[in-house]
């Protein structure tokens, strides 16, 4: 009884001290840093960080609707969610692992869904329609990030990283692919290692890489016909 009773001591101590400790830890500070003095016309110096919504497991893909509302992806509940700026929180779609997300030119939801290994269209009513998940006829890997071009194409990386355990990689490499109105999918690279995260300046297409700060820039110029630049911002811990 008593090397029980020590040992209920033992824990409530170790148990006060966690909480102590963690209670020393202060809280997280926001702060914006620019790169350019042009992102300053863009986003106050006074911006503050505020919690719209919580509630959510892993969060991707986040899209802003002038309608005053934002869809976000949530990979660990599988379901993209609408948001609204008061923070209520409603279901769009029940999705195997949604990943990133943008518009098409009809201001239609577009998601990268990584479980059907497929782009993806998806109504106002959570209804969703493949758009392309193979090229050549093998299947993608699992889409990852998506954003449309200056020529209305829908611009889409396809790395190995949510591809499904037990499932067979089709493709012999990740790569960057252009998908046009008409439904066909065309290779601009598989040079890159897990491309991440695909963004537009301007006419200008750029794919991250997990793990290097390296970032590789095309340009689209209304044609799938890209020229690659390739800067490397040294490596990074993730």
């Amino acid at each position: 009884m008593k090397s029980i009773s020590s040992l209920a001591t033992s824990l409530f101590l170790c148990a006060a001290l966690f909480i102590a400790d963690s209670s020393a830890i202060p809280p997280r500070e926001f702060g914006l840093q620019a790169n350019s003095p042009q992102f300053w016309k863009l986003i106050s110096k006074d911006s503050k960080l505020e919690v719209v919504a919580k509630g959510f497991g892993f969060t991707e893909g986040p899209v802003w609707d002038p309608a005053g509302f934002l869809y976000v992806s949530d990979e660990e509940q599988n379901r993209i969610y609408k948001v609204s700026a008061a923070g209520q929180k409603s279901e769009l779609i029940a999705l195997g692992d949604p990943d990133g997300s943008t518009y098409d030119q009809n201001h239609q939801l577009i998601d990268c869904a990584s479980v059907l290994r497929a782009i993806i269209r998806i109504d106002a009513n959570g209804k969703y329609t493949v758009l392309a998940d193979r090229f050549e006829g093998k299947k993608l890997n699992s889409p990852n990030d998506v954003v449309m071009g200056p020529d209305s194409a829908i611009y889409f990386t396809d790395p190995t990283l949510d591809l499904v355990a037990g499932e067979k990689q089709e493709l012999p490499f990740q790569g960057v692919f252009r998908l046009d109105a008409a439904g066909k999918v065309t290779l601009l690279t598989k040079e890159l290692s897990q491309p991440n995260k695909t963004i537009l300046c301007g006419r200008q297409q750029a794919a991250q890489h997990p793990g290097l700060r390296l970032s590789t820039r095309w340009h689209a110029d209304q044609r799938p016909h890209l020229r690659r630049r390739t800067r490397r911002q040294g490596r990074r811990r993730t």
